[in-house]
């Protein structure tokens, strides 16, 4: 049960941290394309990270700090492999 809890609040973490549209823009890019462009380059950066930066902590105990810095690094990595993948295609990010 306590394993189930911990995979509905990472989960619930995750869905708040993530922006609802995409944060990124590009001169005559409608919305949408920028949104499918922004979930292009999230896949890439899951695939690239084996999606340990949504890993449900099903599988990992969370109160083992080596998982949780396992995350952290994967969560990084990601940011790191959109933010490239997105000015390789032209974008820059809307200051918020």
């Amino acid at each position: 049960m306590r394993r189930v809890r911990s995979a509905v609040l990472l989960a619930l973490i995750v869905a708040a941290c993530t922006p609802a549209r995409a944060p990124w823009t590009a001169p005559g890019v409608a919305k949408a394309e920028a949104e499918s462009e922004w979930e292009d380059c999230k896949r890439l950066a899951r695939d690239r990270t084996g999606g340990m930066d949504r890993m449900a902590a099903s599988s990992r105990t969370p109160e083992n700090p080596l998982d949780a810095a396992d995350r952290q690094k994967a969560a990084t990595d990601s940011r790191r492999i959109v933010e490239s993948c997105m000015r390789a295609k032209g974008f820059t990010p809307i200051k918020q």
